[in-house]
């Protein structure tokens, strides 16, 4: 099963992918063009536009583990249409681990192009200039991974996403048994730690770490899921009264074993908003996708 996260570009997708094809080692491309849409001609899609990325995947190797992106450009511009903002909606997170840390900091140094120092870097809110903000972890191990924030409620999200795919969650770590668990940190603007001693964590059964992990035939997909720091202090559970996660995200799922991802859609669905049943779509592949009732998109492909 593979897992990717999908992201949308403006015209400068095709520049994205030279980009970290040329700073990884291990990092392949697959790239269709609009010029093989079907519906290219009909949709008015010309030079050169024509040109821009319709579909691509690209896949970074760390290992066993590899980090994938489903990519595209925007059918508005393809279509030489005005959009009011070319910003990335939503700014992935990736944790590389590896046990060189020297070679770590210059492949950061490349991707940042220098504008950060590696203190800067691990902060994880900034991006490098196409929209992917990276940390690093040394480690034993080789992995790279996708790290999900949640705002308090990251165990129901953990739990139901794990749920629907039949999944474990696993190195469950909570703030109490985290170099967090006697912080002095701030709540979101306008909150005030629900304890008698200020700044001292409260909710120290959020989670600080966990991960999902997918596997195919040849590499582990794994997502990393966490509570935010502010939430955990703050005992606070959900965002603006509810429980959606604050950023949107795309989670683009593929996979052969066409009855698991039925299921899966199946169990996702629940209290979900439905962009289209799980079908045969127009190219005869299994599809279909949803809003679940965290926020996040999701795509399942069968083939």
């Amino acid at each position: 099963m593979l897992v990717s996260l999908e992201l949308i570009y403006y015209g400068d997708c095709r520049d994205m992918i030279a980009f970290y094809l040329a700073n990884f080692e291990n990092a392949t491309a697959e790239i269709r063009t609009y010029h093989e849409m079907p519906l290219a001609e009909v949709l008015g899609i010309k030079e050169p536009e024509i040109n821009m990325i319709w579909r691509a995947g690209l896949t970074i190797q760390y290992g066993n583990y590899a980090l994938r992106f489903k990519l595209s450009d925007s059918l508005l511009i393809a279509r030489r249409g005005e959009v009011n903002c070319k910003e990335q909606v939503y700014h992935p997170l990736v944790c590389i681990e590896h046990p060189d840390e020297q070679y770590v900091h210059d492949l950061l140094e490349r991707l940042y192009c220098g504008e950060h120092c590696l203190e800067e870097i691990q902060k994880g809110i900034y991006s490098d200039k196409y929209g992917i903000r990276w940390i690093y972890k040394k480690s034993e191990c080789r992995k790279i991974y996708h790290c999900l924030e949640f705002m308090g409620n990251c165990d129901e999200v953990a739990a139901y996403i794990g749920n629907a795919y039949q999944a474990q969650l696993s190195e469950v770590v909570t703030y109490a048994d985290s170099l967090y668990a006697n912080s002095n940190s701030e709540c979101r603007e306008g909150q005030k730690p629900r304890c008698p001693a200020e700044g001292v964590l409260t909710a120290k059964d959020k989670i600080y770490s966990a991960f999902i992990e997918f596997r195919d035939d040849n590499s582990i997909y794994a997502l990393k899921f966490s509570d935010g720091l502010g939430p955990a202090m703050c005992d606070d559970r959900g965002y603006g009264g509810g429980v959606k996660i604050w950023y949107q995200i795309i989670i683009v799922v593929n996979s052969s074993d066409e009855i698991y991802l039925k299921e899966s859609f199946e169990r996702l669905s629940e209290r979900a908003t439905l962009n289209r049943p799980i079908s045969l779509n127009e190219e005869g592949i299994l599809y279909g996708s949803m809003i679940d009732r965290y926020g996040i998109v999701w795509e399942l492909f069968g083939g």
